[in-house]
């Protein structure tokens, strides 16, 4: 069942010295006869391509003027080609967008090298959905809780160091205690999710709705323990399931725990350059949150399969202020933690 969830209400998009009118005329002259590039930070076949092609197809209807929407794929450097693209070389002038990989701002303030792009500065026009990760578990393996795994050691898969599917379970092992070792090497969570089957590993970290699309077997008869998960609140499939946030024992851990619990918050985001008119973004953003609500888009990821629960630009972009106002101090020593 498709979900859309409305986190807030866009106010004050227009400026106070304009009307609605005047602010469509203005938008109607400049994108007529434009085209509008969404950069995709992947390639074509993966979750971010999904949603980049959902969101071209059906965001021009409400841009006034009716541009073309196109998309650029850019997947190189873990997408930091496409963010370090959007930031320096995209025209700053609202016809080109980009959906980034959630782990960009992770990444310019952990593992900075080759990053030419401040997360802070980007224009945040909206999230078509979170990505909210669970740690998952085998049901043969002795850790299924966060309590047993301080006793048990459990095998999970992994990318490289730069992904989520390391990052959770490295940081529950240094701040909460749990035994996860952590296997690297794997190309993504296809190959992690067939190691299981093989019983090579038993358990990674995914985002939930994957494993609600391509898992949903395991789900049914139980084979996966959801033992904690990554979101800033609790998901409603998973009222039981605790936050990493929660699991913090004290205010500085607390604050680790948020700065890396906001990229699943950001999920499958659209953003645009640093320096782009505030009109323009204005207007970008009540295009996205209007194509959110269009039945055409939503009978469009339903056939999909694709889950939609958007937040506006406004709450990602204050989401992404807080997350970057974490003291330097604890970002030293999240890197120390992660072993960067």
């Amino acid at each position: 069942m498709l979900k859309v969830q409305f986190c807030s209400v866009i106010a004050g998009v227009v400026a106070v010295s304009l009307s609605a009118g005047t602010v469509f005329a203005q938008s109607k002259d400049f994108f007529q006869g434009k085209k509008v590039t969404v950069i995709v930070s992947a390639g074509a076949g993966g979750g971010y391509g999904l949603y980049g092609q959902l969101f071209a197809k059906n965001f021009a209807r409400h841009i006034p003027g009716k541009p073309k929407v196109t998309l650029q794929y850019m997947g190189e450097s873990g997408g930091m080609k496409a963010s370090n693209y959007l930031y320096n070389v995209a025209p700053r002038d609202g016809t080109y967008l980009g959906t980034l990989r959630t782990t960009a701002m992770v990444a310019q303030v952990l593992r900075p090298s080759g990053v030419k792009y401040d997360t802070a500065k980007f224009n945040w026009i909206g999230s078509m959905a979170p990505m909210i990760n669970t740690i998952g578990v085998w049901h043969t393996a002795k850790g299924k809780s966060i309590a047993t795994l301080k006793k048990h050691q459990v095998l999970v898969g992994a990318g490289g160091k730069a992904s989520e599917l390391y990052i959770q379970p490295m940081i529950l092992n240094k701040l909460v205690g749990t035994k996860f070792k952590i296997i690297t090497g794997y190309r993504g969570t296809n190959d992690v999710r067939q190691a299981i089957e093989r019983g090579e590993v038993q358990g990674t970290a995914m985002a939930w709705l994957i494993w609600k699309a391509k898992t949903p077997h395991w789900l049914r008869d139980n084979k996966i323990a959801h033992v904690v998960q990554t979101g800033i609140e609790r998901l409603p499939d998973l009222p039981n399931v605790p936050t990493m946030i929660e699991l913090a024992q004290n205010e500085p851990d607390r604050q680790i725990m948020r700065f890396l619990s906001t990229p699943a918050a950001l999920g499958r985001s659209v953003t645009a350059p640093p320096g782009v008119p505030a009109k323009t973004v204005a207007i970008l953003r009540r295009a996205f949150m209007a194509t959110m609500k269009d039945p055409i888009m939503i009978a469009d990821a339903t056939k999909r399969n694709v889950i939609i629960e958007p937040t506006s630009g406004d709450d990602i972009d204050k989401l992404v202020q807080k997350a970057m106002n974490t003291p330097k101090a604890l970002l030293e020593r999240t890197k120390s933690l992660l072993e960067y």
